[in-house]
């Protein structure tokens, strides 16, 4: 119990939501790169809202993978295998929300006829949500590796028998660093 009486201190309500604080930011800076890059398309460039939705989304994605992987999830994978694992289900998941979004813009833009902008900043909430849940439970869900390596000391191996937290990259240093200072 917390020094207030509440159920939880602060350092437990930060560890149980600690990614959604660079989840947001990043979120944020995703949906710029995606309604900046469709506006650009769309407008100055003259490009249809389907093609202008699809550039959009996918500069969007690669931005989202790459700073999701880094600062929000802090990934254990390691090695081409299990990277490419993750980078195939990040796209996957990212390919199922982007059908969301293109959908939403055909229906309500080209169909419907409402605001392109606004609609575009709509749907982006919608895949944001989405897109939070499928990084959490199914891309980048963690095993109990960071807890028995903080309990043992010892090196968790990844799915792909590589060591994942001693593999001298800079990924890693920062990996272990950060589960060297969860207690």
């Amino acid at each position: 119990m917390g020094t207030d009486g509440s159920n939880m201190d602060f350092k437990q309500l930060y560890e149980k939501y600690k990614d959604l604080i660079p989840y947001g930011i990043f979120g944020v800076l995703t949906t710029v790169v995606n309604i900046a890059s469709y506006w650009v398309a769309a407008h100055p460039l003259g490009l249809s809202v389907v093609l202008s939705t699809v550039i959009a989304w996918i500069l969007s994605v690669l931005f989202a993978y790459a700073t999701n992987r880094k600062w929000v999830f802090h990934s254990e994978a390691v090695g081409l295998n299990a990277i490419m694992k993750e980078m195939t289900s990040f796209f996957g998941c990212r390919l199922a929300t982007g059908f969301i979004d293109l959908a939403c813009m055909f229906v309500f833009v080209d169909v419907l006829h409402f605001d392109d902008v606004v609609i575009k900043v709509i749907a982006n909430i919608i895949v944001i949500v989405l897109n939070y849940v499928a990084s959490k439970l199914i891309i980048f869900k963690h095993s109990d590796k960071c807890d028995e390596t903080v309990n043992t000391g010892s090196s968790p191996v990844s799915s792909d028998n590589e060591v994942s937290s001693d593999s001298g990259t800079f990924d890693s240093a920062i990996d272990g660093a950060i589960v060297e200072n969860v207690d």
